[in-house]
C-alpha cells in the first residue's frame, strides 16, 4: 500500500524575528531558486509531517549541510506531527560573489529518508542587506509517497514528487 505524505520545512531567525529569504535566480547557477542564510546564526527549524500517525514517518534526524540535528520536541497537531529543532550555522563560510553552494537537507525517518538538495548562499553575519533581498520563505513544502505494506523494503529512499516554496 502506497501512502502519500507531505513534509514542510520552516527556518526562522529568532534574533532577527524573520523567516529566511529566497531569490529566483532563473537557473543561472543550476537551480531556479537560492535560499539565503547567515553565517554564525541560530535558526529555529520546524518540520511538519502529514498525515500524522504514520509510525514509519517519525522524524529521527534532520541533516542540514554537515550538521545532523535531533528534534528537541515533537507535538501532535490535529492534522500533522510537528518537530522542533535548532540549527547553528557556526563554521559556515560566506559564499563568494557569483557562486552558490549546494545545501543537502535530509529528513531521516524511522523507515526512510527524503533528500532535498537546495541551492544556498551564506552571507556574513553583519550583512543584513543582501540577506533580505528576495521573498520571505515561510516554508518549503514537499510531496512524496512511501510503500509501507508488509513485505516492502524496510528502509526506503523517498523521492520528491513536488516542491513548493511558500
Amino acid at each position: 500500500m502506497t501512502t502519500n505524505f507531505s513534509v514542510s520545512l520552516t527556518v526562522f531567525d529568532t534574533k532577527s524575528s524573520r523567516y529566511i529569504f529566497f531569490k529566483n535566480d532563473g537557473r543561472r547557477f543550476g537551480e531556479e531558486r537560492t535560499i539565503k542564510l547567515s553565517c554564525d546564526v541560530k535558526y529555529d527549524v520546524t518540520v511538519s509531517v502529514k498525515p500524522k500517525g504514520v509510525s514509519h514517518l517519525n522524524l529521527e534526524k534532520l541533516v542540514m549541510g554537515s550538521d545532523e540535528i535531533t528534534p528537541d520536541n515533537s507535538i501532535e497537531q490535529p492534522d500533522r506531527m510537528e518537530y522542533s529543532l535548532v540549527w547553528f550555522t557556526n563554521g559556515y563560510q560566506p559564499t563568494k560573489k557569483s557562486v552558490r553552494n549546494e545545501l543537502r537537507i535530509s529528513f531521516k525517518f524511522t523507515d526512510g529518508e527524503l533528500l532535498l538538495p537546495v541551492q544556498a548562499k551564506f552571507y556574513p553575519f553583519s550583512d543584513t542587506t543582501h540577506l533580505t533581498w528576495g521573498t520571505p520563505l515561510r516554508a518549503i513544502e514537499l510531496e512524496s509517497a512511501g510503500n509501507f505494506q508488509q513485505g516492502a523494503s524496510s528502509y526506503q529512499n523517498f523521492s520528491i514528487r513536488k516542491t513548493t516554496f511558500k
